[in-house]
């Protein structure tokens, strides 16, 4: 007799289920944004769904093939990259007036106009190592979809201060380094701790 599951389980594995991928039907699609991880041919893969982002990348590589379907790597936006680099070119304008400060802002997706739009964020604090603020409330068709912070007069870089911030975030992040020279920027994608620069 099987032990019933444990309503804590349960509900874990109703908000992020692990699918193993068909070795010869179709994989259902995801009906509704959240993730869920994907036993595939090759290893462990999460595959993740907002309003502004799929996406499929491998999480675990197995050397031993498993008896599983294969999945596609797959990076998808509801915008396209003249809009990202639309609001990076407007961050910079407000990163350069915050200086030596650092500054932050975010990018945020309206799925009903469906545009990417610059959020200028207001600071608790600010100084040329660091920037704190307060979360803002979002309307419930706005969702973050780029998180940007400049570093001053320094190179554009990831910190481990940065790493710990993004850790656990589905988002792209983007710090603007070297403000009051030739602007530089390094970017990644965040998925719930795998980073994909």
């Amino acid at each position: 007799m099987t032990e019933p599951l444990d309503p804590r389980d349960a509900l874990l594995q109703s908000h992020t289920p692990a699918i193993m991928v068909p070795r010869y039907g179709q994989l259902p699609k995801m009906d509704k944004p959240g993730h869920r991880y994907l036993v595939a041919e090759d290893g462990l893969w999460i595959e993740v769904l907002r309003p502004w982002l799929h996406a499929v990348v491998p999480w675990s590589h197995t050397a031993i093939a498993l008896p599983f379907g294969k999945v596609e790597k797959r990076i998808a936006y509801a915008f396209e990259a003249e809009d990202l680099s639309r609001i990076c070119r407007l961050f910079l304008l407000d990163a350069g007036l915050a200086m030596p400060n650092e500054c932050a802002a975010w990018g945020v997706y309206d799925e009903r106009s469906e545009r990417l739009e610059l959020r200028p964020l207001l600071a608790d604090s600010a100084s040329p190592g660091g920037v704190s603020f307060q979360r803002p409330r979002l309307a419930e068709h706005e969702h973050l979809a780029v998180d940007l912070h400049s570093h001053g007069a320094i190179d554009a870089f990831f910190s481990p201060t940065d790493d710990e911030d993004d850790e656990g975030e589905v988002k792209i992040s983007v710090v603007a380094g070297t403000i009051n020279q030739e602007p530089t920027l390094a970017t990644r994608l965040c998925l719930l701790g795998e980073f994909i620069e």
